[in-house]
């Protein structure tokens, strides 16, 4: 542990490959999730009182740790986010927004050009990756049914199939899919 003390690149490389053998543990929206956590990390940490040269640089290595731990987290969810298929435009947008948020807020932090030119390079990357241009994605729309129905039967007057039944439960949390209750609004994707 003292040799990685003492070489910080080594330290933020190990800190990099565990947290990217974790990520890979889970699916994409674990994943993101999972390192989304990680975004305001140290945030609530207590301010260092910096009475002396050696508490100033106390506060200066725990600013630098929080960010690179910031950095590698923005960095696997981007990652993973750019080679995510989604299931609407507005779940693609909503993800390139908390991510561009915080490459932002992680911008305006640092005072390392070349931190701040990566971290730049990198928000481009995911505004122009997410959605890929190859994935048509469906907008997602409301839907009040008329009447009291099963989701496979809805899945299925909507989509003329049933498989769309389960993005239905999971977009609705809906408890007992059998009894999708009439006059009540849902959230549906618009394939056009």
């Amino acid at each position: 542990m003292g040799d990685l003390i003492l070489s910080p690149v080594a330290l933020y490389n190990n800190i990099a490959d565990a947290f990217g053998l974790l990520v890979g543990a889970f699916t994409f929206q674990g994943s993101f999730k999972f390192s989304r956590s990680f975004f305001a990390f140290g945030s609530n940490d207590p301010a260092v009182p910096q009475t002396t040269a050696t508490r100033v640089t106390e506060a200066r290595n725990l600013r630098a740790l929080n960010q690179a731990i910031q950095t590698i987290a923005d960095t696997a969810a981007a990652q993973s986010a750019v080679a995510a298929t989604f299931t609407s435009t507005d779940e693609a947008l909503e993800t390139q927004g908390a991510l561009t948020d915080q490459l932002d807020s992680l911008m305006e932090s640092t005072d390392n050009d070349e931190v701040y030119s990566a971290l730049q390079n990198m928000r481009t990357q995911v505004a122009a990756g997410i959605p890929g241009a190859d994935q048509d994605l469906a907008e997602v729309t409301e839907l009040t049914p008329t009447s009291t129905l099963p989701s496979l039967i809805l899945s299925y007057e909507l989509y003329g199939s049933v498989d769309q039944e389960q993005d239905i439960i999971d977009r609705n949390d809906i408890a007992h899919p059998g009894f999708i209750l009439g006059g009540r609004p849902l959230e549906v994707l618009d394939r056009g």
